[in-house]
């Protein structure tokens, strides 16, 4: 653990010390088409892949997260009978939707034009991930 502190430290002080030559490398890398989408998600699994116990946690805890919230969202609703079934809906929905309201909100005031393109993307992409994070409850 210490080994990845000092990693740390030692990684952001070279980041700070060569900032200019990083962020220039950054630009040329991100001029590439379809480096937006595909760097962070190679960077995302590679995280997951080398730190697969990190990885598992955090979705035992997105699955743990969801399925009290799913099951406190149940008991709102009068009846038992597939009230699971409806909360299921009723949470993927609010999880596609919440992400690209958001991004129009904090975009209405000023003009970007691809920016809810990529909010529905990342809305989609929330979807998917609970979606299968809350079938693996049932």
């Amino acid at each position: 653990m210490m080994m990845l502190y000092f990693f740390f430290v030692a990684g952001t002080a070279l980041a700070c010390f060569f900032s200019e030559e990083i962020i220039r490398f950054l630009k040329w890398v991100f001029e590439i088409p379809g480096a937006m989408v595909f760097l962070p998600l190679l960077l995302a699994s590679l995280l997951v892949e080398t730190h697969l116990i990190i990885g598992w946690w955090g979705l035992t805890s997105l699955r743990s997260g969801l399925f009290h919230l799913e099951h406190k969202i149940a008991d709102f609703i009068p009846f038992k009978i597939g009230a699971l079934s409806i909360t299921r809906v009723i949470l993927l929905t609010m999880i596609a939707v919440i992400p690209v309201w958001l991004t129009w909100l904090r975009t209405r005031k000023k003009m970007y034009i691809n920016a809810l393109f990529w909010a529905s993307r990342i809305g989609a992409l929330a979807w998917i991930v609970s979606v299968i994070v809350l079938l693996s409850l049932m």
